[in-house]
């Protein structure tokens, strides 16, 4: 039987970095959502606090499918871990 590479794990490690990204370039870049007279900034808020919401769950999920399906453990912890500090810090 063929090893399999730990797709789930990795995919609940990657959801928080790419939200936690949008998050810091957001952050850092204010003016992205001057436009329309600041109702697009209002759009890009809701979007990225229902879209980490969105990808915390989903990456808690794959993170837990993670533990029971895979042999890799460590990614699916860490996983895991950092769904829950992107949430933490963001709706904390």
């Amino acid at each position: 039987m063929e090893s399999r590479a730990p797709v789930l794990g990795l995919a609940s490690i990657v959801l928080p970095i790419v939200m936690g990204a949008l998050w810091v370039f957001l952050e850092r870049h204010p003016h992205v959502g001057d436009g329309l007279n600041g109702y697009l900034g209002m759009f890009i808020a809701i979007f990225l606090y229902l879209g980490t919401l969105t990808s915390v769950v989903g990456g808690l999920v794959l993170g837990i499918t993670s533990l029971i399906r895979e042999k890799t453990k460590v990614l699916a912890v860490v996983g895991i871990i950092a769904n829950c500090v992107l949430m933490f810090r963001v709706h904390g």
